[in-house]
Order: structure tokens, then C-alpha cells, then sequence
């Protein structure tokens, strides 16, 4: 299950835990609900959380990546965050080592949904029972793509596309 984390969020990621379903957490813009301390309280009952970098600093109330990383942790130790970095690829922590999974870069058109479909790329890895590293950096590559067209979806690369482009860097 992918959704954003809302103040009503957290019934429906219950009743999926409950049923034995990863949950997949992002967040959208709003600036009084990211400075909620209840949104933590959401957050760490997902599976994953992919806060976009202005997100997970303003979120955080931190400067640098890292740190932002370290507080998430503080907060939602079971959740695994992966602060997406835009080109710049991705952050998360791996047993205790904090590492970007490199991006890919190309020429940005628009960024719209970028961000989701960097989501779709990271579960589709995780269904496919990738490791957490690979996983993002399918995502990554999926966000990536997204980039080179017009609204989030033009652009989005099919598995066809998957298999000859990425896969091979696999």
C-alpha cells in the first residue's frame, strides 16, 4: 500500500498491517502538518517513508540530509526513511551506515510526480524481492525517467524499458 500521511492516516495503515501489507508512506506539502508532532506517530507504522529532501529538512527542522535521516530514525527506528535527493539519487541507512544510492541524471522536462513514481519504482523493487539498495535505486531510475516528459506519467518507464535500461546496470 502506497498513500500519504494524513492526520486520518493511521486506521487505514493499522487495518493494512494487520492484514500482513507493506505500507509505503509519503507526505505532500503543508507546511502546518509537517510541523505536527503527531505526523511521527503515523510515520512509524509504515514500512517505508519518502520524504522528499525540502520535506524531510522542514519536517526536521535540520540543514543537511544526514541529519534530517538521524532524527527520522530517533523518531520511527523501525521505519526504513529514504529522503529522495531529486538527481542526486537517495539517502537512507543500511545496518547503521547512512548511504545515497546514486541517481540518475537526465534532462528534466518537468518534475511532476517524480517523486511518485520513484514510490512505484521502490515497491515495484521490493515486490520483486530486491535488497532495500536495489530497490531505491530502481525507484531512483524510474524518478528519474519521469523527468524527461510532460505530468508524471508520459515519461514513467514500462517494465520493457526497465529490463533493457536498468536492469543491465543491476
Amino acid at each position: 500500500l502506497h498513500m500519504s500521511v494524513g492526520p486520518n492516516s493511521l486506521p487505514v495503515i493499522q487495518k493494512a498491517k494487520r492484514k500482513g501489507i507493506k505500507v509505503a508512506l509519503d507526505v505532500g506539502w503543508g507546511e502546518q502538518w509537517l510541523k505536527n508532532p503527531d505526523i511521527f506517530q503515523i510515520i512509524k507504522h509504515g514500512d517505508y517513508f519518502t520524504p522528499n529532501l525540502k520535506e524531510a529538512l522542514y519536517m526536521t527542522d535540520q540543514s543537511l540530509a544526514a541529519k534530517a535521516l538521524s532524527k527520522f530514525k530517533e523518531h520511527c527506528p523501525e521505519t526504513k526513511v529514504i529522503i529522495k535527493l531529486g538527481p542526486d539519487g537517495a539517502l537512507s541507512d543500511f545496518g547503521g551506515k547512512e548511504t545515497v544510492v546514486s541517481g540518475f541524471k537526465r534532462n528534466a522536462i518537468d518534475t511532476t510526480g517524480a517523486g511518485d513514481v520513484f514510490a512505484a519504482g521502490l515497491i515495484a523493487g521490493v515486490i520483486k524481492g530486491y535488497d532495500l539498495e536495489q530497490a531505491i535505486r530502481l525507484g531512483n531510475y524510474c524518478g528519474a525517467c519521469s523527468v524527461e516528459g510532460l505530468g508524471g506519467a508520459t515519461a514513467s518507464p514500462h517494465w520493457e524499458k526497465v529490463e533493457q535500461e536498468f536492469l543491465p546496470l543491476k
